[in-house]
């Protein structure tokens, strides 16, 4: 049987098929020479960099239409949202300074200067502080959360660019362009503790939750370096597009996105195996990528057209411009074991909004009677809210499903054993019931 995932609002392919698949990839206008995307997990807006505007685009996530366009400094390249605070800080590259931007009024609330030539940015979720790496002196500057303002700067080498924090030892990882390697800077002491050496001109890092793996873009190699944040040596090198240019994780799913300039292709690796499970066509010269992490859509800054990207699912077998329903789902029952044995059945899909031109949204529902006092225990599941979802009280049509409740659903169907397959368009429950989200 072929197990697909649904993630970012389309259904990928099997693992096995690597080729290049063209996809309806709505675009979404934004200024001249677009460089970087990121998206606010708090307000769900995206923020993309126009370098030849010297401007900040912000689309609303949830209609995809441009709603502000904020000015910054000269030349802005990449950008991140600081999780501690809210803000987006913005490297403008020609200007020697980073933009703050309040995520709540979209204006620019405070300008950073830093030393020439800003080329990303990375952030610690705990203390807040921003780590701003410089390719021309080769040094990483450290701006505090609280107050904004320039602390210690850092020496690492050749010409860093986007850094990545690692959420689980404190550690921030630096690609150096000239030198092959990644700087480890220890966030206790802002001291260089370990240079690793990757592939050829890496450009970016990501860090993944999921495995504790940082993921780094080699340019010229056309490929990622796999690094244990645990060892700090490179477990894996994986051969991706041609230019490899931006890293993106995805919470809820651990699956990796790398944009391939000179391919226009995204690679999808799984983070579980290190493979590439999908190879996905984009428009021209994609560069910065980002995923929403409370419904995993997938956001593709495309250079060339003065866009982005966001990826929906593929027009189902069959249609065209008509209206498509989409299947009906026959019930199945399955028996929970633990505290009481129940039975979840009724398995149905819910559509969100009229299907029409082939395109879906939804999710899929499960009803159980959940008898008096019945409790569900286990990884990070809250008993409650759990059974109100059990008994379809607990989800709205309209409502995001963030990446706890995700975790929370994901601990309690883990704990049952239960396999969900997709299979042709149909879910199959034949190892057990299929709960599937998406808004």
């Amino acid at each position: 049987m072929l197990t697909t995932t649904f993630f970012a609002g389309m259904l990928l392919a099997p693992a096995a098929l690597v080729q290049a698949q063209t996809l309806p990839l709505p675009t979404i206008a934004v200024g001249s020479n677009p460089y970087d995307v990121a998206v606010d997990a708090v307000n769900g807006d995206v923020y993309v960099t126009n370098q030849n505007t010297d401007t900040v685009s912000v689309i609303n996530g949830s209609t995809n239409q441009v709603v502000d366009t904020v000015t910054v400094g000269a030349d802005p390249m990449y950008l991140g949202v600081n999780p501690t605070n809210g803000n987006i800080y913005v490297a403008n590259n020609n200007g020697a300074d980073i933009s703050v931007i309040n995520d709540v009024s979209n204006q620019v609330v405070d300008t950073i200067s830093v030393a020439s030539s800003p080329s990303g940015v990375a952030f610690d979720p705990v203390t807040g502080n921003t780590y701003v790496s410089q390719w021309g002196p080769g040094t990483v500057s450290v701006i505090d959360g609280s107050t904004n303002r320039l602390g210690q700067t850092i020496t690492v080498g050749g010409q860093p660019f986007a850094p990545a924090f690692d959420s689980t030892n404190g550690d921030i990882y630096v690609p150096s362009w000239s030198t092959n390697s990644v700087y480890v800077i220890s966030g206790t002491t802002n001291q260089v503790v370990q240079t690793i050496p990757v592939g050829d001109t890496p450009n970016f890092a990501a860090f993944a939750a999921s495995n504790g793996n940082v993921y780094v873009a080699n340019w010229d190699a056309g490929t990622v370096s796999v690094i244990d944040g645990a060892t700090n040596q490179v477990v894996d090198t994986v051969s991706v597009g041609s230019h490899p240019r931006a890293v993106a994780v995805d919470p809820n799913n651990g699956n990796i996105y790398v944009t391939n300039d000179a391919s226009n292709t995204v690679s999808v690796i799984d983070g579980a195996t290190n493979q590439v499970v999908q190879t996905v066509a984009t428009g021209s010269d994609p560069t910065g990528i980002a995923v929403d992490s409370a419904n995993g859509d997938v956001y593709i800054v495309d250079a060339g057209a003065n866009a982005v990207s966001a990826i929906i699912p593929p027009t189902p077998p069959g249609s065209s411009s008509a209206p498509w329903s989409p299947p009906t789902l026959s019930s199945q029952p399955v028996t929970v074991d633990g505290v009481k044995s129940e039975t979840i059945d009724n398995l149905g899909f819910k559509p969100i909004s009229t299907i029409q031109n082939g395109t879906y949204m939804g999710y899929v529902e499960e009803r159980a009677a959940v008898a008096a006092g019945a409790t569900f225990t286990g990884e990070g599941t809250d008993s409650s809210y759990l059974s109100a979802i059990l008994d379809g009280s607990g989800v709205g049509q309209q409502q995001h499903v963030s990446a706890v409740q995700q975790g929370q659903y994901a601990a309690l169907y883990q704990k049952l054993g239960i396999i969900p397959t997709w299979t042709n368009n149909s879910v199959s429950v034949a190892q057990g019931v299929a709960i599937l989200l998406h808004t």
